[in-house]
């Protein structure tokens, strides 16, 4: 697999933190604390993340890269939307487009 643009070493471990946040997130919204905090994280890591995408060359504003990026719900939404794992997801899923798509895959 050529990861020339993303690391194998770079990309699981922006997949570990994208599920450390996650976790992080449904542990604030389990101990009820969570609309402020979860506000912020959220920002936090969306700037994070598009930087770090950024920087590797990986445009999330890619049509379809900016749908998973942009519809990024906060977990105090109701119903399922709030217990899905929504960054691992998207970190996730970007990497390994681009780990496959440059192998061309």
């Amino acid at each position: 697999m050529n990861t020339s643009r993303i690391s194998y070493a770079s990309g699981v471990f922006a997949i570990a933190i994208a599920v450390a946040i996650d976790t992080l997130q449904l542990g604030l919204e389990i101990a009820l604390v969570g609309l402020l905090l979860d506000s912020i994280i959220t920002v936090v890591a969306a700037l994070g993340f598009g930087i770090w995408f950024s920087h590797k060359g990986v445009h999330v504003a890619s049509p379809d890269r900016s749908l998973k990026f942009c519809s990024r719900r906060s977990r105090a939404d109701a119903g399922i939307n709030g217990i899905l794992p929504t960054w691992t997801y998207f970190v996730a899923s970007t990497v390994w487009k681009e780990w496959h798509s440059e192998a061309g895959l």
